[in-house]
């Protein structure tokens, strides 16, 4: 019988992956189990999205170095002797199973350990770089020992196994989490924004970390290809990141600064996903778009680069949403204007959405920690 569930993640800054846990542990802490996150640091934006019935083990790392957390992470699995064990992001996979396996040793019965590896492997994130290489390479060998690897996505195992050549480790695919009630009643909120309260100004939306990886250069260029025909649209992109300074000098080269806003991270996303037209997933690679679901589960049209990721499994080109190219303007300004003209009609979009329901996933991996208690336990 499972009593003791811990989620751990390296901090509680902004972004899907860890999102997807705070929903779990939230959820199963709803459920009646005692539920632990352990994290390498409390400090964060999605600090405030933990419920008080989880109970937090902070580690108060100044700086994010998985490698610190094997040590302590041992203690903590020898003495609080956690039935599953639920992890995130590479690096922090890899520390944990370390110290997984170290317990394994003093303790024979140890924990079920899941690791979750939520990003589409590409080209460019394999070889942008060397640590990123041997990082990944490393997993090839750590991942062995887990008792199953959760992927988001068809597209983020496969790409996995593309990449590692190894079909020894056991995967399997469970959707993220990130459609709850919290998000509908958080979505019926009034966004602070004046271009809102205008009902002759449609506003165009996207959403996330403001990197390579999210490509707002693409939806920047089809927006200025859009807006040069149609003055009544307006743009805005929630998150912070790295790029901050380049898009805002390419928005300002395109002439259009006075109709993009980039407000930084927001508490409530939701609230600005359902006052708007419509929402843009520029993305290069995914491994399953957490904003692209809650905008449809807002009841939001939206359009979503097939990048190597999960945006076709969401979308049904056509049905659902509009699928474009990665890197191509003129469609993607295409596609604005016909779903501008044209939207998804709100109920299609909300039974697409509905499968991420937090308390129909959290199922899944309850099912999942069933099956490999009960494998380990036949096999003790």
């Amino acid at each position: 019988m499972i009593k003791r569930i811990t989620f751990y993640l390296a901090k509680l800054n902004a972004g899907g992956a860890q999102g997807v846990m705070i929903n779990l542990a939230n959820e199963f802490s709803k459920q009646g189990y005692e539920i632990d996150l352990v994290v390498g640091s409390a400090k964060g934006e999605m600090a405030s999205r933990v419920n008080k019935g989880v109970r937090i083990i902070n580690y108060g790392f100044r700086k994010n170095m998985a490698s610190k957390s094997i040590l302590p992470f041992v203690w903590y699995l020898l003495s609080r002797k956690p039935d599953v064990v639920v992890t995130t992001l590479r690096s922090t996979n890899i520390a944990v199973t370390i110290a997984w396996t170290l317990a394994h040793l003093v303790k024979r019965k140890s924990s079920v350990l899941i690791l979750r590896e939520s990003c589409a492997i590409t080209d460019h994130n394999y070889k942008s770089s060397l640590s990123k290489r041997m990082l990944f390479l490393t997993s090839r060998f750590w991942y062995g020992f887990a008792d199953m690897v959760v992927h988001p996505s068809n597209a983020s195992k496969n790409s996995y196994l593309t990449y590692s050549g190894t079909k020894t480790i056991k995967k399997k695919v469970i959707p993220n989490p990130v459609v709850n009630k919290e998000l509908y009643q958080m979505s019926n909120e009034c966004p602070h924004h004046q271009w809102y309260k205008d009902r002759n100004i449609k506003v165009i939306l996207g959403a996330g970390r403001l990197t390579y990886q999210k490509n707002f250069e693409l939806l920047i260029r089809s927006f200025y290809r859009v807006a040069c025909v149609d003055p009544s649209i307006r743009l805005i992109i929630i998150g912070e990141g790295p790029d901050r300074e380049k898009l805002t000098l390419q928005c300002a080269k395109l002439g259009i600064l006075n109709k993009v806003f980039m407000p930084g991270f927001q508490e409530n996303p939701y609230s600005f996903m359902k006052a708007s037209s419509l929402f843009v997933l520029s993305s290069r690679h995914e491994g399953l778009p957490n904003v692209l679901i809650q905008a449809m589960a807002c009841g939001t049209p939206v359009i979503a680069t097939d990048c190597p990721g999960g945006s076709c499994e969401i979308i049904t080109d056509g049905k659902s949403g509009r699928l474009v190219p990665i890197d191509d303007e003129i469609i993607m300004a295409d596609a604005i204007k016909e779903m501008l003209t044209c939207p998804t009609s709100r109920e299609i979009l909300l039974e697409s959405s509905s499968r991420y329901n937090q308390n129909q996933v959290a199922g899944q991996y309850s099912n999942l920690f069933q099956e490999l208690i009960h494998e380990r336990n036949g096999k003790g």
